[in-house]
């Protein structure tokens, strides 16, 4: 907001560029990708902060990748607050109808968005994932290795015919019988099924 504070036009990468430097950002900090390996944390963070700017009605965009601050983000820079933040923007009614949960009339509990996030709405999608993925990784293991032998034997046979080895699944079965097929197995079995 102060960058934009002179009224004048900004460019994004520009601005983007000139706080980086502001903030004394390393290389590795400034590529420092999130998780989903779209964009830079911190390209992100701009975005979104810019973003929310813009709905609350104090910054506008004038053209493609520029942005100027608006009268009503002059005023509020003048009030020289401390930190600008979800709860300082909620005082806007366009913000507070965007960042407000709409009512939903086949949901009862109704959460409230946490003004003192400090995470982008990506980082906290992509930190979801890993969660759950990790979750299910964690899941399926444990599944796997309470499983009969059989069951981890038809498993091993589909995962190969599913990447493309072995012809088909009746091919596949039929190999079940042979001697390396077994060999393997057999040793499979000893280590856990490979899954320690």
């Amino acid at each position: 907001m102060k960058i934009a504070a002179n009224g004048k036009e900004h460019q994004t990468r520009e601005t983007i560029t000139h706080l980086a430097d502001q903030f004394g950002l390393s290389d590795a900090e400034r590529k420092q990708m999130l998780a989903s390996g779209l964009a830079s944390g911190f390209d992100d963070r701009f975005g979104w902060a810019r973003y929310y700017l813009k709905r609350a009605g104090l910054l506008h965009n004038p053209r493609r990748s520029y942005f100027q601050i608006t009268e009503r983000g002059k005023g509020v820079l003048e009030k020289n607050p401390t930190t600008i933040d979800v709860k300082l923007l909620r005082q806007f009614p366009e913000f507070e109808e965007f960042y407000s949960p709409k009512k939903a009339t086949n949901v009862s509990v109704e959460q409230e968005p946490d003004e003192t996030a400090t995470q982008t709405p990506k980082e906290l999608l992509a930190e979801g994932y890993l969660k759950l993925r990790k979750q299910l990784e964690f899941d399926l293991l444990a599944r796997v290795k309470a499983a009969p032998p059989e069951f981890f034997e038809h498993l091993v046979v589909r995962l190969l015919t599913s990447m493309g080895y072995g012809g088909s699944l009746a091919d596949a079965g039929t190999a079940l019988g042979n001697l390396a097929t077994a060999e393997l197995m057999v040793s499979l079995r000893k280590t856990n099924w490979g899954l320690t």
